[in-house]
């Protein structure tokens, strides 16, 4: 699962800042 990956790079704080991202970006794509 590509689910695992993503877990395995929580260790880091750019985790929170790609999530933070991703979300705003999703929010501009979809508003």
């Amino acid at each position: 699962m590509p689910q695992t990956r993503h877990v395995e790079r929580h260790f880091t704080a750019g985790e929170t800042v790609r999530d933070i991202v991703i979300g705003m970006s999703d929010g501009l794509t979809v508003p």
